[in-house]
């Protein structure tokens, strides 16, 4: 691989930047020296300071953002650790075309949180992710920008033998949701789960 120096736009107009009053007001200054000077240097030629990871702004306007991002507070359905793999569940009732994107920051909270941060559980490195669907229908489990891609499987109840969500009483009440023939068959299925999840009952009140 050769390594390129990328043209810088000179010849092109200075593009029309907005600043603040002074350099103390310019959003997400914190930071080390090195930082701080580059970003000013965004803020008053962002054009050229873009163009050196080959990025093209083209002629026209350009806004600058503030780099501060706000962290939302993120619940995730089912989180467990066996061995040193961190696994996660998230369960979806019908399809939903923007889990993959939930997944994928799920994931990096995840692994902010309790892989490379200062709360991570003992041995923890790595995490598996499951998309676990109830409903009908076909759920993406792929993401995919032009640049991040990232995917986790999906299993949806409907496909599964509803005698093996039979065979735990755990289960059990997702077996009418598993797969069958007829309405009728469903029923049956349905009425074996009560009856298990009836007897389970009568055991513990026992």
């Amino acid at each position: 691989m050769t390594n390129e120096t990328p043209h810088l736009p000179n010849d092109r107009a200075a593009p029309r930047v907005t600043l603040p009053s002074h350099h103390g007001d310019l959003p997400g200054v914190r930071g080390s020296g090195r930082d701080i000077s580059l970003r000013l240097m965004a803020a008053l030629a962002p054009q050229q300071v873009y163009a050196l990871v080959g990025a093209d702004l083209g002629p026209g306007t350009v806004t600058r953002l503030g780099e501060e991002l706000p962290m939302a507070r993120v619940q995730v359905d089912l989180l467990a650790q066996a061995g040193d793999t961190l696994h996660h569940i998230e369960v979806q009732s019908k399809p939903d075309p923007r889990l993959p994107e939930r997944m994928l920051l799920y994931r990096m909270r995840i692994r902010d949180e309790l892989v490379s941060g200062r709360n991570r559980p003992a041995c923890a490195k790595g995490i598996r992710q499951y998309i676990l669907l109830l409903g009908a229908g076909d759920q993406a489990g792929d993401f995919d920008d032009g640049q991040a891609t990232f995917g986790a499987p999906v299993f949806n109840v409907r496909d599964m033998n509803p005698n093996t969500l039979l065979a735990d009483p755990s289960t059990a009440p997702l077996a009418a949701l598993g797969k069958a023939t007829s309405d009728a068959e469903r029923l049956d299925i349905f009425e074996a789960a009560l009856k298990m999840i009836r007897t389970v009952a009568d055991q513990d009140t026992a």
